[in-house]
C-alpha cells in the first residue's frame, strides 16, 4: 500500500488536504470519489 495525498472540493468551495493508503493513484481516486462524490478529488501527488 502507499499514501496519497489529495484535496477534497467541499460544497462552500473550499478545499481540505487527506491522505488515504491505496495500492495506486486510481484505487486511492476512487475511494475517495466513494465517500466525498465524483469530480471533488484531485490528487496531489505521488506516491510516499
Amino acid at each position: 500500500m502507499k499514501t496519497y495525498e489529495a484535496r477534497i472540493r467541499t460544497d462552500n468551495g473550499s478545499f481540505k488536504t487527506t491522505t488515504v493508503q491505496a495500492r495506486d493513484m486510481l484505487h486511492a481516486k476512487q475511494l475517495l470519489e466513494d465517500r466525498y462524490g465524483v469530480g471533488k478529488v484531485t490528487i496531489t501527488n505521488g506516491s510516499r
